[in-house]
Order: structure tokens, then C-alpha cells, then sequence
């Protein structure tokens, strides 16, 4: 896949970033806390809210710890102890607002609670932003575009590192076709990202829209040659580069690109008809120069999600199963004599992006 986010099991996260944050029982501190009777208080609640988790009751617990925090704000152990409850009873966003409030106060007992407090905060975040992840998947199938970049959005913010959320906000924006907001969109991406080679697709096919033919072609090559691109993502990358050639009119770079040998047995009917268009449109204008452009077929990005697993993959659009045989249909007609302007009007006919 173009990009996976892959999350740490929930059990597997909580031993390695939680255990430094769980509170201790009253019998295993030295002394007991001194103080006014509210801060007495604050300890019975932080005490009841230990006995409650390590028996399993986190709702319980959550609203112990609530109440201790009320009663006495300023320890941040409490704040801890909070943060791990509701952790553990699935209030991530309450869970993460309280991990904030802590990091912007400074307020960690050690180094070790800080850097633990640092790793939850992180594994509530990206478990957060796989929430959206998949809340926006499932607004899209639904057509709900405008909830499904809400639900990307708000995912995106939770793990502005994490590639797939990139792409996926990215490909719901490209639906709509707005290419200026789309090419700030994708430079922000890059900027926060990197360069991956997704996103230089992304791009490419942004600025081919914006009629930048030249820096399209660039970001294409760029990513046909970047490191760490699988092999399935470099026959997708190469099927799109030739329907950006297509575009640009230009058969002959096309057909350079769709090479039988770089493509799987399951994606050889794409490159056939792609393979047949770039013959047609060679034979038809040879000694003509440049090509009549064709319509890109719109690329997709296409998310999915599995147990703990976000990935999207960037695919190449198709062409109507009838293009090639009425490219066929073009050449017979153009041997019946048809003047040069309607065999270009055939030509716009023959060549069918699907939608």
C-alpha cells in the first residue's frame, strides 16, 4: 500500500506507556499526604480510583479520578491517574485534553512520568485518529463527502505524521475538483510529511490540472524513482504516469511507460487498453507532431482499514471497457475517407475516461 498506518495493539501499549502512570495503592506510599481535609479527600478518591482499575472497573475509576483532580487540581498525579482511566474505559478525547493540560503545565513528577505520559498521550492520539479514519471511510461510501472530510480533518489532527491520513483528506478533496485549494492542500502535506512518493503523485496530478505540464512531470518521475516504493505501487505510479502522457498528448511516452513486464496479471487489462489507446493515437496523427490530448481518467485514492491497520493505496482511473474497440471503430472510419476535423471529433469520442 501507497501508506499504512499500523497502531500498537491496546494491551501491548498500555504495559509498555502506561505502567510508569498507574497509581499506587495507599499502603505501598511512604507516609500519608499532608494537608487539609480536602486534600485528604483528593486521596481517597485517587485511592478509590487505583482499587477500581486494578479490579477492572474503569468507569468507576474515571469519576474517582475526576473527583481527586476537582479536589485538588494541581497534582499532576492525580492528573495521571486520570488520564490512564479514562484511557482504559475508551474516553480517548476527555483522556487526551487531560494529558494536554498536564504537558502545557509542566507539570510531570519525573522523567520517567513525563516520557510515559508522553508515549500514552501519542498511542491515544493515533487511536483517536484511526476513529476518524475510519468514520470518514465509511461517510464516503456512503457519498457524504462533506462529513467524510470533516471525519479526515479531524483525523489528520490527531496524526499529522501518520501518511495514510494525508492521503486519505487528500483524495476526498481531489472529488471535488478544486485544484488551487488542492495544490495548497497537498504542499501542506508535503511540508508535514515529506516527500513521499504518494504525495508527489498527488501533486503531479494537481499541477498537470493547473496546465503546469513540466512540474508535473518532474513530481512523477520523482516518484517512479523514489526509494522504498513496493512493487504494487510502482505499476500503479506508471500507469498513471502514462495517462498523465495521455493528457499531454503525448502516445509515444505513454506507451514507454506500459511495459507488460512491470505489471501484475490482475492489472494487464488496464494496460492493455492503454497499450491499444497509444497505438491508435501514434497511427492516427504520425507526422503530425504531438497528439490530440485525452481526458485523464480521474486516479483514486482508495483507504481501508483493518483491526489496527489504516492504509491507502493511490490507483490509476480506467477507461470505459469500449474505448478500444471504438478506437478501432475511428480507424475504420477514417479508411471511409472522413475529413481530418471529424476524425478528431471521433477521436474525443473514442477515448472515455470512466467517471
Amino acid at each position: 500500500a501507497a501508506a499504512v498506518a499500523q497502531l500498537p495493539s491496546a494491551g501491548k501499549a498500555n504495559s509498555e506507556a502506561a505502567a510508569p502512570l498507574a497509581p499506587e495503592p495507599a499502603n505501598r506510599r511512604a507516609g500519608s499526604p499532608a494537608g487539609t481535609r480536602r486534600t485528604e479527600s483528593a486521596y481517597a478518591f485517587a485511592d478509590a480510583a487505583y482499587t477500581a482499575s486494578s479490579q477492572g472497573d474503569h468507569a468507576f475509576a474515571a469519576n474517582e479520578a475526576r473527583e481527586a483532580v476537582r479536589l485538588s487540581p494541581c497534582n499532576p498525579a492525580y492528573r495521571a491517574l486520570l488520564v490512564y482511566a479514562l484511557t482504559e474505559n475508551g474516553q480517548l478525547e476527555e483522556a487526551d485534553a487531560v494529558a494536554s493540560e498536564i504537558v502545557a503545565g509542566r507539570a510531570a513528577t519525573s522523567r520517567d512520568k513525563a516520557n510515559a505520559l508522553s508515549a500514552r498521550q501519542k498511542m491515544i492520539r493515533e487511536h483517536l485518529a484511526f476513529r476518524y479514519f475510519d468514520q470518514a471511510n465509511t461517510a464516503a461510501a456512503a457519498g457524504d463527502t462533506p462529513n467524510a472530510v470533516a471525519a479526515a480533518r479531524q483525523g489528520l489532527n490527531y496524526a499529522p505524521d501518520l501518511l495514510a491520513h494525508h492521503l486519505q483528506l487528500l483524495g476526498l478533496v481531489l472529488r471535488q475538483q478544486n485544484w488551487p485549494q488542492a495544490e495548497q492542500m497537498v504542499n501542506n502535506a508535503i511540508r508535514e510529511a515529506g516527500m513521499h512518493p504518494p504525495l508527489l503523485v498527488l501533486r503531479a496530478h494537481v499541477l498537470q490540472q493547473l496546465g503546469r505540464r513540466d512540474a508535473a512531470a518532474t513530481d512523477l518521475n520523482n516518484a517512479l524513482h523514489g526509494a522504498n516504493v513496493d512493487w504494487v505501487d510502482r505499476q500503479n505510479f506508471r500507469l498513471i504516469a502514462a495517462d498523465a502522457a495521455f493528457a499531454a498528448g503525448e502516445p509515444a511516452k505513454a506507451l514507454s511507460l506500459l511495459d507488460p513486464r512491470q505489471v501484475s496479471r490482475g492489472m494487464q487489462e488496464s494496460l492493455s487498453v492503454r497499450r491499444t489507446l497509444a497505438y491508435q493515437a501514434m497511427r492516427q496523427n504520425e507526422g503530425r507532431g504531438s497528439a490530440a490530448p485525452l481526458p485523464w481518467p480521474p486516479l483514486r485514492v482508495v483507504c481501508m482499514t483493518s483491526a489496527l491497520t489504516a492504509a491507502c493505496d493511490i490507483v490509476p482511473g480506467d477507461y470505459s471497457p469500449d474505448s478500444a474497440p471504438a478506437a478501432e471503430k475511428v480507424q475504420e472510419a477514417d479508411a471511409c475517407g472522413r475529413r481530418p476535423g471529424q476524425r478528431a471529433a471521433s477521436r474525443g469520442a473514442a477515448y472515455r475516461p470512466v467517471p
